[in-house]
């Protein structure tokens, strides 16, 4: 019977140690020889053998409050959003290289343009002047004649320079980079 009374008072104190985390304050139980019931909230009037068991129960509990307890599922943090991208978007950085490739194909047609100008304004200059064979074969004459195939010669140097760069470097280079062909009409 007494092993029985030691038991009964263990699970009361093993119940009493477990709801006492939710309320306060702490209650001891424990049952005496007679049997009789008795119920207290300071351990100090608890007897032996009952009080050492309930003040390592204490203790335990001390320890396990003491430690940080994980947090609970819902209270972790969300993860932080994705931050906005601080630098331009695909779409505008392919829309920037468009343009660049445009204004560069147009700087090129541009100087084709202006060499073939000045070479046809040179040509026609040179014309006029090689018309008259007595006056071509004057210093003067000469001298602007000498001039003008000069300018003639640079301007070829030009003009077959934006050629070979709209027909032959700048497809190349093109393809190379992966530039779509209608980027160069």
């Amino acid at each position: 019977m007494n092993t029985c009374v030691s038991c009964l008072v263990l699970a009361l104190g093993l119940a009493s140690a477990g709801s006492a985390r939710a309320q306060a304050p702490t209650v001891f139980r424990w049952i005496d020889k007679n049997g009789d019931l008795h119920v207290t909230d300071t351990l100090a009037e608890v007897p032996e053998p009952y009080h050492g068991m309930y003040a390592a129960k204490l203790r335990e509990r001390q320890e396990q409050d003491a430690a940080p307890a994980p947090p609970p599922a819902e209270a972790t943090p969300a993860p932080a959003p994705a931050p906005e991208p601080t630098g331009p978007s695909i779409i505008e950085q392919e829309a920037k290289r468009r343009r660049e490739w445009k204004a560069l194909v147009a700087f090129w047609r541009a100087e084709l343009a202006r060499a073939t100008d000045e070479l046809a304004q040179i040509d026609q200059d040179l014309g006029i002047l090689n018309q008259n064979a007595v006056l071509r074969e004057t210093p003067q004459v000469r001298a602007q004649i000498n001039e003008l195939e000069d300018r003639q010669r640079e301007a070829k140097k030009r003009l077959e320079a934006a050629r070979k760069m709209l027909l032959t470097d700048l497809p190349a280079r093109a393809k190379k980079e992966g530039v779509p062909p209608g980027w160069l009409l």
